[in-house]
């Protein structure tokens, strides 16, 4: 399941988070180094972003304070996907 296009939820399913969590790990040396998600938002540093995103998603999945960083990390897949900067294989 690649959550493309992911609507922000209150609270995602455990199955979610892991998913989402399971493909940036996959993907883990093929991440670019830098990414420009939106007019606003830019990291300088990808893969510790993601790596630090990842940390937050499993360690706080059921409480839904952290579900904008849930939602980020659906974000910066769909950005990764539609730029062609990774494949969804």
């Amino acid at each position: 399941m690649i959550l493309v296009d992911m609507e922000y939820k209150k609270l995602y399913t455990p199955e979610e988070v892991e998913k989402i969590c399971q493909w940036f790990e996959q993907r883990r040396d093929q991440l670019p180094a830098a990414l420009k998600l939106d007019e606003a938002t830019s990291m300088q540093n990808l893969p510790d972003t993601v790596e630090k995103y990842l940390a937050v998603a499993r360690l706080h999945q059921n409480n839904s304070t952290y579900s904008a960083q849930i939602y980020f990390l659906g974000r910066v897949q769909d950005r990764l996907l539609k730029a062609g900067l990774l494949k969804n294989e």
